[in-house]
């Protein structure tokens, strides 16, 4: 595919497979549908791509689809240079690659002016309940790699989603990192150990007592953490209480 990218967008986008999904939410008969990719998310990331791709380089932009996401890259770096400073950004960009492209696309309404087009996806995908995208900043082949998930990945992080409702955007992209065994920084970690949201085993982290039996993943959490004598007491007594484990 090549230019005009306002005519080959749709095209690309049309050879997806965006399959409708169901979900049957506690309390009702009728089950909840959506399509795999949200529209905006799946064509934001897209024209990002177009729009940040260094065209000095002279190289494609790949759009792969996978199962269970797709994955965009193109040349260049990464403006922002992380995710977080990407969300943090409260006005509009500053700088931009190519400023003509860029007036053209926004023009089209095919990006956003104000820089919240990462933050859009974000939001959306947390309240779908899937994973947060992830990004591959390779700086020294000048790289940038995006992935956007149409399914989740941990049933612990999906019910954690839908059961807390107090969570914050930035606690959601943490918890998401622990989900797929990255590493988060220890301010993060912090914040997330004091609200009982992990359980550290440096230098990984995983999912608390306090969300496990939150979220009903109690036998999991047994077998995983190999937890001490006193904690299997708590989690037994409390098994008998609710009758979770049967009893």
């Amino acid at each position: 595919f090549t230019a005009p990218f306002i005519l080959t967008v749709d095209e690309i986008l049309s050879k997806i497979r965006n399959l409708t999904m169901r979900e049957l939410l506690g309390g009702t008969l009728f089950p909840d549908t959506m399509k795999q990719y949200d529209d905006y998310s799946i064509r934001e990331a897209l024209h990002n791509a177009i729009t940040h791709q260094d065209y000095t380089l002279q190289e494609y932009i790949n759009f792969v689809e996978n199962p269970g996401n797709v994955y965009y890259e193109n040349g260049g770096s990464f403006i922002p240079s992380t995710l977080q400073k990407a969300l943090a950004i409260r006005g509009p960009q500053r700088h931009f690659r190519d400023e003509c492209l860029c007036k053209a696309m926004v023009h089209f309404n095919m990006i956003d002016t104000v820089s919240r087009g990462i933050k859009n996806i974000s939001n959306e995908q947390w309240r779908r309940y899937f994973p947060m995208l992830d990004y591959e900043i390779d700086a020294a082949n000048k790289v940038v790699g995006v992935r956007l998930y149409g399914n989740a990945i941990n049933e612990k992080y999906t019910k954690i989603l839908k059961e807390n409702k107090t969570l914050t955007l930035q606690e959601c992209i943490a918890l998401d990192a622990v989900q797929k065994g990255h590493q988060i920084n220890k301010d993060t970690a912090k914040e997330l150990l004091d609200k009982g949201l992990i359980k550290r085993e440096y230098p990984n982290y995983q999912i608390s007592l306090g969300v496990a039996k939150m979220t009903h993943q109690l036998p999991e959490y047994t077998r995983v953490s190999r937890l001490e004598r006193s904690k299997l007491k708590q989690m037994g007594g409390f098994g008998l209480e609710t009758g979770y484990m049967g009893y």
